[in-house]
Order: structure tokens, then C-alpha cells, then sequence
């Protein structure tokens, strides 16, 4: 039940879509989807980075496994953007690197934000510990609002993923998503 097994990794991926109706979880390695996992001292098989949404209107929308994965956001609208790394090993690492871009324009006047918002998820273990064999983070976004006298022309959230096991194996493609208004 805790050995890492190849068949363990393609269960994993039937059950990630579920992972998005579990959020929020008790913490980023505790999800009831994600199973304990003893690291081997050999692991050459790399982990996968996921990419999702979840709304507050509809639940799970869209989750991929490198994207790119795409949604508007409504105006009273609420979603998660979150980013799942899964290996059979044990997921070691997830880095999210997240750009966010708000217009804000007050005639022919208009001001742009751009906060970066990078995102490090790890776990302690080394080889023959028992580890969790997934990591996730995200971030709730709403329709922002500018500052007074301004109106919002345009809003992107944009990630992307990366997972890193034990052995140092990094996901060969990053995972990226996008939300956006309009």
C-alpha cells in the first residue's frame, strides 16, 4: 500500500480531477486524494506538475497536466488557481510562478500592475521515509477593483507549475493556466 509503483501513478491521475472538489484541503501535503509513500533510494521517473481551477460558482472546471488551461472570471465571480505535483516517490517540490497584470484607466490615463507572486511548496523526507506522493498551492482571485476615479479595463493571472521529487527529477514540462476579465 505505501511502495511506489508505476500502477500507483496512473491511479493518481484518474483521481487528480477530484483533488479540486476536495479544496481547501487540511494542509498543502494532507488531501485525501494524495496517498503516503515510502522515497526510494532510486527514482528515475520524473513527476508531473498539474494545473487547475475550481469556482465558487461551479466547482472544478479544468485541470491539466501542462496545460495551458483558460478562464474568464465573471463579475461577482470567485475562482482558485492552483497547481498540484504528484510522483510515486513522493512529490518533494512544487513551484508556482504566478504574473498577475491589472488595467486600471481613468480617461486616456491608465495605470498597470503587475505584482510577481512565486509560490514554494515543500516537504521534508529523504530516502525510506514515508512521505506524501502529492503537493499543492493555490490562490483565490476575484474581479479586482482599481482605485478610485479608475475603471478596470483588464485583469490576467497567469502560472505555471514545475513538481521536483526526491531524487532531484524535475517535471519535463511546467504546467500553465490563465484567468481573466473580460
Amino acid at each position: 500500500m505505501y511502495g511506489a509503483t508505476r500502477t500507483g501513478t496512473m491511479r493518481a491521475t484518474r483521481w487528480l480531477p477530484a483533488l479540486a472538489l476536495a479544496i481547501p484541503c487540511l494542509g498543502f501535503t494532507e488531501c485525501p486524494y494524495f496517498s503516503p509513500v515510502v522515497v526510494p533510494a532510486v527514482d528515475t521517473t520524473a513527476p508531473t506538475a498539474y494545473v487547475g481551477i475550481w469556482t465558487s460558482a461551479g466547482g472544478y472546471e479544468a485541470l491539466s497536466p501542462y496545460g495551458p488551461v483558460d478562464r474568464s472570471i465573471g463579475p461577482n465571480e470567485q475562482v482558485l488557481a492552483f497547481a498540484v505535483a504528484s510522483d510515486a516517490g513522493g512529490a518533494q517540490a512544487l513551484r508556482i510562478t504566478a504574473d498577475e497584470y491589472l488595467v486600471c484607466c481613468r480617461g486616456d490615463i491608465c495605470q498597470v500592475v503587475n505584482p510577481g507572486l512565486p509560490m514554494t511548496e515543500t516537504q521534508p523526507g529523504s530516502t525510506g521515509a514515508t512521505v506524501s506522493n502529492g503537493i499543492w498551492n493555490g490562490r483565490w482571485i476575484a474581479r479586482p477593483t482599481c482605485p478610485a476615479g479608475y475603471t478596470l479595463q483588464s485583469y490576467a493571472y497567469r502560472w505555471s507549475a514545475v513538481a521536483t521529487d526526491f531524487r532531484g527529477n524535475t517535471s519535463p514540462r511546467s504546467a500553465s493556466g490563465a484567468i481573466h476579465y473580460p
